[in-house]
């Protein structure tokens, strides 16, 4: 899916969002953060904010959230002032920091729906300091590579704004990432990850 498609799927899904989504991953995005163990003085950085879901479950001295959907942040930034969250319009494929700048990253159900997930991985790993914890909560396929029925149902889901058919194994190859843990939820349909940035 091209950018433009993608911010016409999410402008579709903005007004409601929270009301279908919120409060089924609720349970999922709490678990994912927590085991994160967020310090006071942690830089954190959330990529495909959304509407803003998580913003109450972080805690640190500094919190940016990005989204290149406009329609989104739009209705995230009464949750953002509320949590001292700082909002910015911006691609996750290519952010608009320093190197080595965060100490933790949040990337919830954005790897499944970006264009490129190697690429954004890869800037998540850019702007980590080594050492930086990742938060990752997604609808991948079972490694190695994703079903028939995966590969045959994506197209039609990424209508809706994300595909089935993307292994996380595939998308962090060659990347600065090992995982300390790994999950499965409701029936193998999400997978809860923790990444640990590497020199």
């Amino acid at each position: 899916m091209n950018r433009a498609k993608l911010r016409r799927v999410y402008a579709f899904w903005a007004p409601v969002y929270n009301a279908l989504y919120e409060r089924f991953y609720r349970g999922l995005r709490v678990e994912s953060i927590a085991h994160l163990k967020l310090q006071p003085d942690d830089a954190v950085l959330i990529i495909g904010a959304g509407t803003g879901s998580d913003f109450d479950l972080l805690a640190g001295s500094r919190i940016i959230a990005v989204d290149a959907s406009t329609s989104m942040l739009k209705r995230s930034r009464k949750r953002a002032k509320r949590n001292r969250v700082e909002v910015l319009l911006a691609d996750g494929e290519e952010l608009p920091f320093r190197d080595e700048t965060f100490d933790a990253a949040v990337l919830h159900l954005v790897l499944t729906v970006t264009p490129v997930p190697q690429a954004l991985l890869a800037e998540t790993g850019r702007v980590l300091r080594v050492g930086g914890r990742v938060a990752v909560c997604d609808h991948f396929a079972p490694p190695p590579a994703a079903s028939g029925v995966r590969r045959a149902v994506s197209p039609l889901t990424e209508l809706l704004g994300a595909r089935l058919d993307r292994t996380f194994e595939q998308m962090a190859q060659g990347l600065p990432f090992v995982i300390t843990r790994d999950d499965w939820r409701t029936k193998r349909s999400y997978r809860l990850l923790q990444l640990r940035r590497e020199p």
